[in-house]
C-alpha cells in the first residue's frame, strides 16, 4: 500500500467495490477532457474512412482523409490572410 493510497484501511469486503467506483469516476473525468472528445472524433473519421475506402473503393476514402489534411492547412491560410490584412 503507498502512503497516499488510503484503499487497504477499507475492509476487504469494500476494497473491491471502492477500486470500481474510483476507477468509475476516473473514466468520468477523462471524458471531461477536451482532447479526449478530439481524439474520438479523429478516430470516428478516420474509421469511417477505412470502411469507405474498404467498401466502396479507395476514392471515396481518400476524399474522406484529404479532409483531414487539408482542414489544417485551410485554417493557417485562413489565419494568415486575415493576420495580414489587420497588419499592413
Amino acid at each position: 500500500m503507498e502512503r497516499w493510497d488510503w484503499i487497504g484501511l477499507y475492509p476487504p469486503a469494500q476494497q473491491l467495490a471502492v477500486r470500481r467506483r474510483r476507477a468509475r469516476l476516473r473514466g468520468l473525468a477523462q471524458l471531461r477532457e477536451p482532447r479526449t472528445w478530439v481524439s474520438a472524433l479523429l478516430a470516428l473519421e478516420l474509421g469511417l474512412a477505412l470502411l469507405l475506402g474498404v467498401g466502396t473503393g479507395a476514392v471515396l476514402g481518400a476524399l474522406v482523409l484529404l479532409q483531414l489534411l487539408l482542414a489544417p492547412l485551410l485554417a493557417g491560410l485562413v489565419w494568415w490572410l486575415v493576420w495580414s490584412e489587420f497588419h499592413r
